[in-house]
């Protein structure tokens, strides 16, 4: 079967696709900076308590595995102050990753959410993506 090569352009992007299927629409959504933003400190408070405990264990030696020295010099460094500079030093590490992302236009770009081969399953797709980590969410159609 012959491919089809598959356009469709949103606010000054293209979105390509060549396949043997046929697809009508596609999802493209944008990430929110602000809700990225908004999740740092419940995500490193998160990463810390679920972590804490068994990095301590590998620092004292009672994990009950083996550890490489870099996973041990790894868990010091978790551990290293006590949980509150931990929940500090990834809350800083998130922030810079975030800033990082917004500095290289992450939060500017559309991406493909989907391709969809009839206009109710793209309105389906946009129900199911309507998160609060996009910042839009919009169906496109797409020209052959």
């Amino acid at each position: 079967m012959a491919k089809n090569k598959l356009t469709a352009q949103y606010k000054g992007q293209t979105f390509t696709r060549t396949t043997d299927r046929v697809y009508t629409h596609i999802v493209v959504a944008r990430y929110s900076h602000e809700h990225a933003v908004s999740q740092i400190a419940a995500y490193a408070v998160d990463l810390v308590q679920t972590n804490f405990a068994y990095y301590s264990r590998v620092v004292a030696g009672t994990s009950g595995h083996t550890q490489t020295e870099a996973d041990v010099q790894r868990a010091k460094e978790f551990v290293e102050g006590g949980r509150e500079a931990s929940i500090a030093r990834h809350t800083a590490k998130m922030t810079e990753e975030v800033a990082q992302r917004k500095a290289k236009g992450h939060y500017d770009k559309w991406v493909v959410i989907g391709w969809c081969g009839r206009p109710d399953l793209a309105t389906k797709l946009l129900a199911q993506t309507s998160a609060p980590s996009y910042a839009e969410v919009h169906i496109v159609p797409v020209d052959a």
